[in-house]
């Protein structure tokens, strides 16, 4: 259909590495925010019905990850989201979801306006006839079954998206 997708990995997210590394929660939030920012004004410039499909893999995710930083980092990125966003989601298919997910789920879900739990969707590890449901096959990475022919992190959009942070960067430089 044509909308932008947004794969995102949180099972591979390393907070102790990034808090490490001097990036703390509210550069992960600004991170986040620029990403969007970025997808409306240059992916979809001008079109204010266009909306994003979100693929949020949770492979590799402990309960304990959802403890602490990790949810008061998707409390106030909900809350942004809905403040600056509302309405731009299609869908967030939710992937390689855990045993105890649906105990977290629970309270998550609180959070959530009823419009966003409605366009949400809940799958384990065969997830892929969802995915390609919603998104044709060339445009789904190798490692979820279908024949994106990049490898993650390095879609045309991903590579026109750094070149526009490493100009920004030198300017501010």
């Amino acid at each position: 259909s044509g909308e932008p997708v947004f794969y995102q990995r949180l099972g591979a997210l390393d907070l102790p590495a990034l808090r490490a590394e001097g990036i703390a929660l509210d550069d992960m939030l600004y991170h986040s925010i620029y990403n969007m920012e970025w997808l409306w004004a240059a992916l979809r410039a001008g079109e204010d019905n266009a909306k994003v499909i979100n693929v949020v893999d949770l492979a590799g995710m402990k309960l304990s990850d959802t403890r602490g930083e990790a949810m008061d980092f998707f409390k106030r990125f909900m809350k942004e989201g809905g403040a600056h966003y509302p309405e731009r989601t299609r869908t967030i298919l939710i992937v390689n979801v855990p045993s105890w997910f649906s105990m977290v789920w629970s309270v998550v879900s609180a959070f959530l306006p009823a419009r966003t739990l409605a366009k949400v969707q809940i799958k384990g590890r065969a997830f892929y006839s969802a995915l390609s449901a919603l998104v044709a096959d060339e445009h789904i990475p190798r490692e979820y079954g279908g024949k994106g022919a990049w490898e993650p992190y390095d879609s045309p959009e991903e590579r026109e998206l750094w070149a526009h942070v490493r100009e920004v960067n030198a300017r501010a430089e």
